[in-house]
């Protein structure tokens, strides 16, 4: 009588559950950090130190995007800042240019802008990998400062 049966590994679901704890942790600290602004008390910050948080908070979620890029698809992008000043320019603008003072309708916009811009990049940029992909994502890259660095003030 054979035995090919498989057996199920009783701490499968405990691997599964250690694996998950980092990114549970990360979220739970990085609403915590989200909400810090807003709590009464001597939680709450002052405004430089909530412009710190917030820039902190968002140069780590342009870290995770790097992470998830060059981690786990293995692909080397030097154009990954490109869409975070493109993004911090368009809420500028939205900002400056056309007076909408609310930071939900400028952070929207400035997400709507750099899907659109990415879209079109990610289209010209993905039909090639390896050390040809890192070169096209350094010339969108350039291409992107080139002409946001030509814009009158």
């Amino acid at each position: 009588m054979s035995t090919n049966a498989v057996t199920a590994d009783p701490n499968a679901s405990l691997k599964r559950i250690e694996k998950a704890l980092p990114i549970v942790f990360a979220f739970a600290g990085g609403c915590l950090l989200f909400a810090l602004p807003y709590l009464p008390g001597p939680l709450h910050l002052a405004d430089f130190d909530i412009f710190l948080v917030s820039r902190g908070l968002a140069f780590g979620i342009w870290a995770m995007g790097l992470v998830v890029l060059t981690g786990y698809t293995g692909l080397v992008s030097f154009g990954q800042s490109a869409w975070l000043g493109l993004g911090a320019y368009a809420g500028g603008f939205i900002a400056r240019d056309l007076g909408s003072q609310d930071i939900l309708v400028v952070m929207a916009a400035a997400v709507v802008v750099c899907f659109l811009f990415s879209a079109i990049g990610g289209f010209i940029v993905t039909r090639v990998g390896g050390v040809p992909f890192a070169i096209v994502t350094l010339a969108v890259a350039q291409i992107i400062w080139s002409v946001f660095n030509q814009l009158p003030e």
